[in-house]
């Protein structure tokens, strides 16, 4: 798997801090590469081939964590929001450490969202190349016509790009509301509520059930359960 990234996020990946805090870090001269400093944040680097170092601190090790929080509407998925609104950081616990999110749901959205402090998990769930299935439950207004729905099973293009081939059932389908249930394995930003608006309807409640084979099962709205050495191992040897 390909690990080259810039410094900045190496460094977050590597799970010394978040990306603002190695921004510091690196343009006040504290992070090595390969032995040689490097003041560049967007210097690009290979996390399995080179060694990056920051200044009088050890290389974190820890076991790796995975876990499953189930998202309530309401919350961004970031560390830091600069307009102050609640993140889905406030409803893990500090003790755990740094996790980074496999993937992102909107503030108005709900669901599955997995979190690690293993690199190589997120980027494996999150990069589309992998073709890990995403489900979701969308509540639409009103209906879509069939010629609607061969658009959004054959792709659709936003912002000068055509969205990948998907999944979508009409689970019920009436004048006022719908109900559809997408499968995609890509992730661009609002994908789903884009395409509705490309379609002439509107998206009216979101929610990711499913990452694979992780489910929402047992997992409350805003609550978490952590995933078990064996989930956890599956995970890896994917």
């Amino acid at each position: 798997m390909n690990q080259r990234v810039t410094l900045n996020r190496a460094l977050s990946k590597l799970g010394y801090g978040s990306r603002t805090q190695a921004l510091d870090w690196i343009r006040n001269g504290l992070v090595k590469v390969d032995g040689k400093t490097c003041t560049n944040p967007l210097e690009w680097v290979d996390l399995k081939l080179q060694d990056i170092e920051l200044k009088d601190t050890q290389k974190p090790k820890q076991n790796t964590i995975a876990l499953l929080l189930h998202k309530p509407p309401g919350y961004v998925t970031t560390r830091d929001d600069e307009l102050s609104r609640p993140t889905v950081f406030d409803l893990l616990p500090p003790d755990l450490g740094y996790l980074f999110p496999a993937g992102r749901l909107d503030f108005e959205s709900e669901g599955l969202l997995l979190f690690s402090n293993d690199s190589l998990i997120t980027n494996l769930l999150t990069d589309p190349s992998h073709k890990i299935d995403k489900t979701y439950l969308v509540t639409i207004r009103g209906q879509l016509t069939p010629e609607s729905l061969h658009q959004l099973r054959n792709g659709i293009k936003l912002n000068q790009k055509a969205t990948q081939p998907c999944k979508v059932k009409v689970l019920q389908d009436n004048t006022e509301s719908s109900i559809l249930e997408f499968i995609l394995n890509e992730g661009l930003n609002r994908q789903i509520r884009k395409m509705i608006h490309a379609v002439g309807s509107k998206v009216r409640k979101l929610v990711r059930t499913k990452i694979g084979t992780l489910t929402l099962d047992g997992i409350e709205p805003g609550k978490f359960r952590l995933l078990s050495p064996a989930e956890t191992q599956k995970l890896q040897q994917r």
